[in-house]
């Protein structure tokens, strides 16, 4: 199951997304022809030459002879970039995906705006595997540009998955306290950490939910009925960021994962509630082993 890395659902994001689906679709007029360029390098190696892609899986495409353009990668040193263009169908969520689509260490960013004028939207190294994947909220109509690379100069062969679902913007809210416990190898030198802040646990009915700083997380239901979730290495990061502030540690892998998630629904006026817990231990940049307990727990809000 994915996860991603997905970009927290706003109504500030979504107003951006509207003021921007005029001028973004003027851009995507002319990204939609080919830009020629120079002998060897991909059509679509700058964002002015993007590929048009639809919905469904495109492809293969190759960024071997790809130069590296501006502007840097948000989230990790990535060359050998190509752009690409798509016109959301539908206003809710929107899903581009390489997972288990490409053959190396795939690095992806997503931007608003017009090539003229980029505003970065979500940026991804490994939410599968070695290969990319972003959700983030979308306007009908309005255009987001696609960058893909390979981590340091990875190179291969790729197809991309896009997938827009309009109910994802259907969702629950949970207000509560989110709790964050750490446990530390002797070896880091860090102090073992304990804090309770108020946050939001939204549930879509798109199997995603957001508890911030969770903002990737998805749920599935079993054969039995049962709630299953699962949460990225990225959320991790900006869980441990969040204790120890940002840049202090690095998430290198994750070693080990279990989530639990239960929702009761409301009953007789009173609210539902939820829970969630995750116990998790990563290696930290150094090698170093770090445990991370999170708890969660909030009651509907009923409007």
């Amino acid at each position: 199951m994915l996860m991603l890395t997905s970009v927290p659902r706003s109504i500030a994001g979504f107003l951006a997304s509207v003021l921007l689906i005029s001028a973004a679709g003027a851009s995507l007029s002319s990204a939609s022809a080919s830009a020629g360029g120079f002998a060897g390098v991909p059509e679509n190696d700058e964002c002015a030459g993007a590929i048009v892609l639809p919905e469904g899986t495109s492809g293969p495409f190759d960024n071997s002879s790809a130069t590296s353009s501006t502007p840097p990668f948000l989230c990790f040193t990535a060359e050998k970039d190509l752009w690409f263009a798509h016109t959301a169908s539908c206003t809710g969520t929107l899903e581009v995906s390489l997972c288990g689509l490409a053959a190396f260490d795939t690095v992806m960013q997503v931007y608003g705006g017009s090539c003229a004028n980029l505003f970065s939207i979500g940026c991804n190294d490994d939410a599968c595997s070695l290969q990319s994947r972003i959700e983030f909220a979308v306007v009908q109509g309005a255009t987001y540009w696609i960058r893909i690379a390979g981590l340091g100069s990875s190179a291969g062969e790729f197809s991309i998955f896009l997938d827009c679902d309009s109910s994802a913007g259907d969702e629950t809210e949970y207000p509560g306290e989110l709790s964050v416990s750490t446990k530390l190898d002797k070896a880091t030198g860090l102090a073992k950490l304990k804090t309770t802040v108020p946050s939001v646990f939204e549930k879509y009915t798109s199997f995603q939910f957001d508890c911030d700083p969770i903002h990737d997380g998805t749920w599935a239901v079993d054969a039995r009925g049962k709630l299953t979730a699962d949460i990225t290495i990225q959320d991790l990061q900006r869980i441990l960021d969040g204790v120890y502030g940002s840049g202090v540690v690095r998430v290198s892998s994750l070693l080990s994962s279990k989530t639990k998630l239960k929702v009761k629904e409301g009953r007789n006026g009173k609210p539902g509630t939820v829970q969630l817990s995750v116990k998790a231990r990563v290696l930290i940049a150094g090698g170093d082993p770090i445990d991370v307990q999170l708890k969660f727990k909030g009651s509907e809000r009923v409007i």
